[in-house]
């Protein structure tokens, strides 16, 4: 299941990276 742990990192990045992007747009 080590797939699945990098598909949950992935995800988890992928929003942190998109809350900080808004974050820095407002």
């Amino acid at each position: 299941d080590i797939a699945a742990a990098l598909d949950k990192t992935a995800e988890a990045v992928e929003s942190t990276d998109i809350q900080i992007a808004n974050q820095f747009s407002m």
